[in-house]
Formats: C-alpha cells, sequence, structure tokens
C-alpha cells in the first residue's frame, strides 16, 4: 500500500506542475504573470487573451485532475486494493493536481 501511496503522491504532484497558463503563455506571447490580475488562472487568461485561451487553459487544468484521480483508481483496482483501500487513495491526488 505504501508503495501505491508513494506513486499516487508523484504523479498528482506532477500533474499539478503542469500549468495550462504556460501553453497559453508560450502560444500568445503574453507572461500572464505580469499582466491582469497576476496569476495563472483560467480567469486571467480569459481577461488577458480572450475566451478561447481561457477555454484551453480551464479544460487543460480540468483534464490533468480527472487523469489523476481516474489512473489511480486503475491503479488501484490492478493492484488488488480492497474497495475501501482503492477509494481512500482516490483522496490523495486531488489536492496536489
Amino acid at each position: 500500500m505504501w508503495g501505491w501511496l508513494v506513486l499516487v503522491l508523484l504523479g498528482g504532484y506532477l500533474a499539478g506542475c503542469l500549468h495550462g497558463a504556460r501553453l497559453a503563455q508560450m502560444i500568445s506571447g503574453v507572461n500572464l504573470k505580469e499582466a491582469g490580475v497576476k496569476n495563472f488562472g483560467a480567469s486571467n487568461a480569459t481577461i488577458v487573451l480572450g475566451k478561447k485561451f481561457g477555454a484551453l487553459v480551464a479544460v487543460i487544468d480540468i483534464a490533468k485532475g480527472t487523469l489523476v484521480i481516474l489512473l489511480t483508481r486503475v491503479l488501484g483496482e490492478q493492484a488488488g486494493l480492497s474497495g475501501e483501500a482503492s477509494s481512500l487513495l482516490l483522496f490523495v491526488p486531488g489536492p496536489l493536481s
């Protein structure tokens, strides 16, 4: 169980390191940390770059969190964890991603 916990923590952390706003910033050339409300969220991307970039950032941020949770579910089932342990494992990566 501890090995899976470490793997899930690492996956959640790595997913949290990916920012959809970084991609929008690279495409547009506008530094979102210096424009608008100065954060990397979808709302700032929408304010500074428009609806298309805001939607791109939102989709990437939602997808990375969803993907980590789904991957955790699959790994927990393949590892043969009990239903309760597998369900508890789902709460680990969410706040990190």
